[in-house]
């Protein structure tokens, strides 16, 4: 495991009660990755407090991809499994 710390929507949820899998993207920012319901469904999410499941990995994840108007940016820290 390691810590990974980086800005984001303060609704995003990192809480390990979900079965996916933190994954950490390219730009330093975690995204969910879980498997598909169904086929054709997001596997890259994110998890809002607020909001629910949003579909796609970046979602809230900097002001330009905030899907609502409640975004407000925080400080994240969690922990990602080492591949």
């Amino acid at each position: 495991m390691c810590d990974v710390k980086f800005t984001a929507c303060k609704h995003l949820d990192f809480s390990d009660e979900y079965s996916a899998k933190k994954q950490l993207l390219s730009n330093g920012k975690v995204f969910w990755l879980r498997e598909a319901p169904y086929e054709g469904a997001a596997r890259m999410v994110q998890f809002c407090k607020k909001r629910g499941r949003i579909n796609f990995a970046t979602g809230c994840t900097s002001v330009e991809t905030a899907v609502c108007s409640d975004y407000e940016e925080i400080e994240h820290l969690t922990s990602v499994e080492d591949e």
